[in-house]
Formats: structure tokens, C-alpha cells, sequence
């Protein structure tokens, strides 16, 4: 009887003393499970593993909760940059790299854990759901536009973007980049040759105009230079006129002169016209010592004739 209480004695120390020893060893690790921290950058929901239930929402802090889970989000700003290849509205195959960040609406933590369950399904998912959006983008807009109108194209991305994660995935979409764009090699080839093509116009324009402009001055010049010496003719003629006029006119006076000495000669010594001309021979014999004169037969018919004229200059004239 004594040996049974003994071993009975034995046995309930042994019992507590095993579970003194449990206790002292999954304590700490009970104690530390209990207590869970949120760093300022996460936010998380609360799961019991015993009701298999969501709790509520909790933000940056130090909680002591036994016996939950924390299914951590990020309260900041994910990015997701993704390659994608979309075919435009054109029909041409364009490779781009898509950078985007999003913000989770933290009142709708809850909802995006039952339908994702933790944050690595949900941000694959947000790719995903990222390029479907990207690609729809894609197709409305011209290869050229996401060379010439790279932010159009970028806003309506974002646009498309945010009315499908919005709703889906309970999200905001706060930035949307598109970099490194590559059309096809061919149409960058077109694109250059076109462009080539412009500037040669352009050149060509611009030499047709300073062509113009230098025939233009050199007209102008020359009209300038057929004035100056139209001008300068105008100048030579009048005074090629007027002293034309001044020697006629000093002809005509001499002339004039020496009718009124013919006139007056024969008024006032009463001569007639051949008597005139007899009077000039006897003066123009008196002014010379000797007068010679060797001529044929013919050619005195001619000095009969010159001596008969009504001045003795025409027979000075054809002797000498």
C-alpha cells in the first residue's frame, strides 16, 4: 500500500514536472507569437486560425494578439515595371517598358484577402491585369503618337488602367510611365527616310528663295544700272540738242549776216544776181597773187558752173 502512494507521489511529480518543463520551453515562443509589429511601411488584416475568419485592418504599430495572424500589404506605393509587346492601332508590333505604382485602398484590405488571399497572388495578379490594360491602350493610338504624343498616350493608359484595377483589385493607379519604346526597324527606316526627305524640301525651298532674291537684287540692279544710263543718254542728248541748236543757230546767224552784206551790196551798188557774182570774182582775184589751174576739158564745164554759184566758198572748196 506504501509503494503505491509512493509510486503515485512519483508519478504526479514526474507529470508536473514535465509540465513545468513544457511551459518553461514554448512560453517564450507563445509570448512571441502574441506580439506582432507593423513596420510604417506595411499595413496588414488579422486572421484567426481558429475560426478561419478576417478580423479587421491594422496599421503601423506593436500589437499583442495571441493566437492571430498578420497578412501583411504595403502601405506605400508598389511599383511593377513590366516588358511588354502590343500591337498599335496601326497594326505594327511596338516593345515598351511599362513602369506603374499603385496605392491598395486600405478600407477594402479585408475584401482583396479573401479574393487573394496574401499580397504575392495579389501584386501577380496586379501585373497582369497592368498589361491587359497596356495592351488595350496600346491599340488605340498610331505608332507615330507614342513618339510625337508620348503623354497622351501615357494619361490614357493610366486611365485604362485605373478603371480596370479600381474596381478588380481595389487599387489606385498614381503614376504610369512608358519608356524605351522600339517601333519596328522598318518603320524607323521610313520614319528616316521621310524625314530626309523633309529636310531636302526644306533645303531645296530655302535655296529656291535665296535664289529669288538674288535674281530678284540682281534685277533690281540692273534696272538701277539701265536707269542711271538711260539717264545719263537723256543727259548726252540734251546737250548734243542744244549744241546742235547753238551751231545752227550761229550758222543760220552767219548765213543771215551775209545775205543782209549781199543785199546791201546790191542794193546800193544796183546789182543784179549775176552781177553780184561778178563782184565776188573781181574780189576773190584781187586777194590772190597768182591763181594756176591745170584741168581738163570736162572739168572746166564744173569751175563755168562753180563760178556762177551765189558764194565764192564753193569755189575755194572744190579747188583746194
Amino acid at each position: 500500500m506504501a509503494a503505491g502512494k509512493a509510486f503515485c507521489a512519483g508519478f504526479v511529480g514526474s507529470c508536473m514536472g514535465i509540465s513545468v518543463l513544457f511551459g518553461l520551453i514554448f512560453a517564450p515562443i507563445a509570448f512571441n507569437m502574441a506580439f506582432h509589429r507593423l513596420d510604417s511601411t506595411d499595413m496588414a488584416v488579422t486572421w484567426d486560425p481558429f475560426t478561419r475568419q478576417l478580423r479587421d485592418v491594422r496599421g503601423a504599430g506593436l500589437y499583442v494578439v495571441a493566437f492571430q495572424k498578420f497578412v501583411k500589404y504595403p502601405s506605400t506605393l508598389p511599383t511593377i515595371s513590366t516588358d511588354v509587346s502590343c500591337v498599335t492601332k496601326d497594326g505594327l508590333m511596338m516593345d515598351m517598358l511599362a513602369t506603374f505604382q499603385y496605392q491598395i485602398i486600405k478600407s477594402d484590405l479585408i475584401q482583396i484577402t479573401k479574393e487573394y488571399r496574401d499580397f504575392d497572388k495579389y501584386h501577380k495578379l496586379m501585373n497582369t491585369a497592368a498589361e491587359r490594360a497596356i495592351h488595350y491602350a496600346c491599340s488605340q493610338f498610331n505608332i507615330g503618337q507614342f513618339q510625337s504624343q508620348r503623354m497622351d498616350v501615357q494619361y490614357a493608359t493610366k486611365d485604362k488602367m485605373q478603371h480596370l484595377i479600381h474596381d478588380m483589385l481595389h487599387a489606385d493607379i498614381m503614376d504610369v510611365q512608358l519608356k524605351n519604346v522600339q517601333p519596328p526597324d522598318d518603320w524607323k527606316t521610313a520614319v528616316a527616310s521621310k524625314q530626309q526627305a523633309q529636310q531636302d524640301i526644306l533645303l531645296a525651298s530655302n535655296e529656291r528663295d535665296q535664289s529669288i532674291a538674288k535674281v530678284n537684287g540682281d534685277l533690281k540692279l540692273a534696272q538701277q544700272s539701265a536707269e542711271i544710263m538711260l539717264e545719263e543718254a537723256r543727259t548726252n542728248a540734251t546737250v548734243i540738242l542744244q549744241d546742235a541748236i547753238s551751231q545752227a543757230a550761229g550758222i543760220g546767224a552767219m548765213y543771215q549776216q551775209q545775205a543782209e552784206i549781199a543785199a546791201n551790196i546790191t542794193k546800193t551798188n544796183g546789182l543784179s544776181i549775176n552781177g553780184y557774182i561778178a563782184y565776188l570774182q573781181n574780189r576773190l582775184m584781187e586777194q590772190q597773187n597768182s591763181l594756176d589751174v591745170a584741168m581738163d576739158t570736162p572739168q572746166a564745164d564744173v569751175v563755168s558752173q562753180c563760178l556762177r554759184l551765189s558764194s565764192a566758198e564753193a569755189i575755194l572748196r572744190y579747188i583746194c
